[in-house]
């Protein structure tokens, strides 16, 4: 084994250094994990794959042919040996020996033994059960969780000769023959990583179909975007040829108003042109014969009211009562001597006043 001290970096914390051999044991009991990273300065790094002496060419695989992995060959067939996975499940070797470097032979989790020699004298027979208390005492301080167990070593034996030394005056070779037993469940922590990958896995699948579903959703959502552009396109083009539509039959209706206006304007010439006529005519006085007479057709035929009669009586200089009938038709004969003759309003202001 090589005298280079390793540093493996997880995704939470980094540690080390440490040696060779002990990153071989924590790669048999499944404590290096793939996707975690080693180097010897602490400043390059490589994947746990990729290093020949940990091994980790081996995978599990569920019987999907999904295999999970990659692991020590130790720690795959420890967790196929357990029974907690389903009888189809195999390890298959996912990667071809490196180059140079035999694969690591799978061997058993290391255990500690431990015992009391039988060699201690009889008369120490009480403060041996006094040790053996002790050590149960000491096992109990040493059963902490496996990653402690794995990530420090607790020096037990040490442990076991203070308290020997404290108690009894006796060496301690001649009572403690071998090492106390620490269990390891190496099956349960390959397990437990095999069980992430299997919830990753599953997880990447949910993601993966809800990604499949946004990616319909949103073919749909599109679909009906143009559809609905369609859609509006058309209304437009509905709407423009109905505007068109209305735009023509107002046009249509404005020539017909104006060949009405003109009719009406021709029959209405037709009406008695002659004040006299005009008086004849039901509703209609002195003052409206004479404006129709000489507005509408030329005829020299004054419209005499009363703000008439006191312009011409201010101008004449009279004083006549304009209360009176005949002020009003002496004013109005008067005016009818001196009232041109033929003009009329539209002659005088020409078709536009129309």
């Amino acid at each position: 084994m090589s005298d280079i001290k390793w540093y493996l970096r997880t995704q939470d914390e980094t540690f080390g250094p440490e040696s060779e051999e002990k990153l071989i044991e924590w790669a048999k009991m499944g404590r290096i994990q793939p996707g975690q990273e080693i180097s010897d300065d602490n400043e390059i790094w490589k994947r746990v794959e990729d290093v020949p002496f940990l091994d980790m060419r081996f995978s599990i695989d569920l019987g999907d042919g999904n295999p999970r992995g990659p692991f020590n060959r130790a720690a795959a067939e420890a967790l196929l040996s357990s029974g907690r996975l389903p009888p189809t499940a195999t390890v298959v070797e996912t990667r071809a020996p490196f180059d140079g470097d035999s694969a690591v032979s799978s061997e058993e989790p290391v255990k500690l033994e431990s015992s009391l020699s039988n060699d201690a004298g009889s008369g120490d027979a009480k403060v041996v059960e006094k040790i053996v208390e002790k050590i149960v005492e000491v096992e109990k301080v040493v059963e902490v969780p496996v990653e402690k167990i794995v990530l420090k070593e607790v020096p037990v034996e040490k442990i076991i000769e203070k308290i020997v030394e404290k108690e009894v005056p006796v060496e301690v070779e001649k009572i403690i023959e071998k090492r106390v037993e620490v269990p390891v469940e190496v099956e349960k922590i390959v397990e437990k990583i095999v069980e992430k990958v299997v919830v990753d896995d599953t997880r990447i699948k949910e993601l993966e179909s809800i990604i499949e579903e946004e990616r319909r959703h949103t073919a749909s959502l599109q679909a009906r975007m143009d559809e609905a552009a369609r859609s509006n396109a058309d209304r437009e083009a509905v709407m423009q040829e109905k505007l068109m539509t209305a735009a023509k039959e107002a046009s249509a209706r404005e020539s017909k108003l104006r060949e009405q206006v003109l009719a009406l304007e021709t029959e209405l010439r037709r009406l008695p042109e002659s004040a006299a006529e005009l008086r004849a005519l039901s509703g209609i006085g002195d003052y409206t014969a004479g404006a129709i007479a000489s507005i509408s057709f030329g005829k020299p035929e004054p419209a005499v009211d009363g703000n008439v009669l006191r312009v011409i009586m201010r101008y004449l200089g009279k004083t006549d009562d304009i209360a009176l009938q005949s002020t009003k038709k002496e004013t109005a004969a008067a005016l009818r001597e001196i009232y041109p003759e033929g003009e009329t309003l539209l002659s005088y202001f020409g078709e536009s006043a129309y």
